[in-house]
C-alpha cells in the first residue's frame, strides 16, 4: 500500500530490487518453482526494478522481460529538458542539486551497474544471467528509445567479453523496436493480442518450455 510505497523511494530505492529479489527467493524456498521458471517483468520503471534485481541476484530468474525500460536512470534524472525529469524528483530524488541523491543513485543504476553482483568482487555474474526481452519505441516521450538501446548494448558487450565453455549455450538478448507506437505500445486489441504473442513465444522459449525434458 501507501506506506510501503514511501518507504521504498527517494534514498530507499533499492529496496524495492531486494524484496523483488526475496519474493522470488521465497517462492523457491517453499518450493512452489524453481528459478529456471521465474520470469522478472516490469514497464517502464518497473523496468528498472527488473534490471536493478538482475544486477544484484541474477540466479533466481530463469528469464527477464523489459517492456519500454527506464535503464539510463541517472542520464535522464540530470537532463531537465526531458519532459519527465522534474515530474519524477519526487520519486527518485534531483541528483544535480543534492550530491548524495546523486551518489544513490550512481548506486544502484541498472545501466552503470550491468555486470556486477552484490558480491560483486567474488564471482563473475555472466553465467548466471537469463536471457532478456526488451522493447522500445522511437516516439516515446516518457522512456526515449535510447533506453534499452544503451542496455542491450552493455548487455551484449560485456557477455563478448567472457570465455565460455565450448558447446554451452549462453543466454539471448532481444530488442523489438517499435516506429509508430508510444509508450504505451500498439493500441487495440489486435496490438495487444500482437505484443502478448511476442512476449509468450520468447519465455516459453527462455523458460525452457517447449523441451520436453523440462516439463516438471
Amino acid at each position: 500500500g501507501d506506506q510501503c510505497w514511501r518507504r521504498g523511494k527517494l534514498m530507499n530505492k533499492k529496496t524495492s530490487a531486494l524484496d523483488y529479489i526475496d519474493c522470488a527467493q521465497w517462492l523457491i524456498d517453499q518450493k512452489y518453482t524453481r528459478a529456471s521458471r521465474i520470469a522478472a517483468v516490469g514497464t517502464s520503471a518497473g523496468g528498472l526494478l527488473v534490471a536493478s534485481a538482475l544486477n544484484i541476484e541474477p540466479r533466481v530468474f530463469g528469464a527477464a522481460l523489459m517492456r519500454v525500460p527506464f535503464v539510463d536512470l541517472l542520464t535522464q534524472m540530470t537532463d531537465s529538458t526531458l519532459p519527465l525529469t522534474v515530474h519524477e524528483h519526487d520519486e527518485w530524488g534531483d541528483p544535480v542539486t543534492h550530491r548524495s541523491v546523486f551518489e544513490y543513485m550512481t548506486s544502484y543504476d541498472p545501466y552503470l551497474n550491468l555486470g556486477r553482483s552484490r558480491d560483486r568482487d567474488a564471482r563473475d555474474t555472466r553465467d548466471e544471467f537469463p536471457s532478456v526481452y526488451l522493447t522500445g519505441s522511437l516516439i516515446d516521450p516518457r522512456v526515449p528509445y535510447w533506453h534499452p538501446l544503451k542496455y542491450l548494448a552493455k548487455l551484449r558487450a560485456w557477455f563478448s567479453e567472457g570465455k565460455r565453455p565450448p558447446n554451452k549455450e549462453g543466454p539471448w538478448f532481444v530488442l523489438k523496436m517499435e516506429k509508430d507506437t508510444g509508450h504505451f505500445g500498439t493500441g487495440g486489441a489486435l496490438g495487444g493480442l500482437k505484443q502478448s504473442a511476442y512476449e509468450y513465444a520468447f519465455l516459453y522459449k527462455a523458460l525452457g518450455l517447449l523441451d520436453p525434458a523440462n516439463k516438471k
